[in-house]
């Protein structure tokens, strides 16, 4: 029987589940749910008011895709969405949390910062008290922001998804790309080793805080 998978994260764990790299992967999976790219800091953080009148999607940037994308992070529907799919398995990763940050937003909640996908929608910029939050730049205020939404986040799989497994994908930074043809091209990217060296702090920080069943994908 299929495993139904629910997805949290960025590409590194979504292109596990792509017939380009792993063609059978529809062999044993449904994909039934992929929030991208979001921060956990903002998954349990509260719905943010916006007008709908200013909400628009217009011009090439605003697909479905992206004005999902929008609403999930206006709205926080994540755990609605997660208590109504019920998934087998939850794949996780920390990608956006490491690089993209947040927005702070009137002091109270947060939104994941994806500026490029964000400048065009009125409806964000009528938020005029946002700041910017990043790991980089606000480590210590970063990472208390982010270890509470951890705690939010694992109690409430605790309480109302316990038999969900969560699979928590280890990618690696890399300044280097591996072309098809076995050429090796090193790019510009200073922030390599302080990008791992989050990441795992974080897988570490959510192993010794879960109690559910966890598996780790390196």
């Amino acid at each position: 029987m299929k495993k139904q998978l629910a997805i949290i994260g960025a590409c590194c764990s979504r292109d596990l589940f792509n017939s380009k790299f792993v063609c059978d992967w529809k062999e044993s999976f449904d994909l039934i749910y992929y929030s991208f790219q979001t921060s956990f800091i903002s998954l349990t953080s509260e719905p943010i008011p916006y007008s709908r009148k200013l909400l628009s999607f217009e011009g090439k940037n605003y697909s479905t895709w992206y004005k999902n994308i929008l609403l999930r992070e206006l709205n926080k529907s994540y755990y609605n969405d997660l208590l109504s799919l019920q998934p087998d398995n939850l794949l996780i990763d920390f990608y956006s949390d490491v690089v993209n940050g947040c927005w702070q937003i009137e002091g109270k909640s947060f939104m994941t910062y994806r500026l490029k996908d964000q400048k065009n929608n009125a409806a964000f910029y009528e938020i005029s008290d946002k700041r910017e939050i990043k790991p980089l730049t606000h480590y210590e205020e970063y990472m208390v922001w982010w270890k509470k939404s951890i705690n939010k986040f694992i109690d409430f799989m605790d309480e109302y998804l316990p038999l969900t497994n969560i699979v928590v994908n280890v990618p690696y930074f890399n300044d280097q790309i591996l072309y098809s043809n076995g050429k090796i091209e090193k790019y510009k990217e200073d922030n390599v080793q302080r990008y791992n060296e989050i990441y795992h702090e974080m897988v570490d920080y959510f192993c010794m805080r879960g109690e559910q069943e966890f598996e780790y994908w390196i």
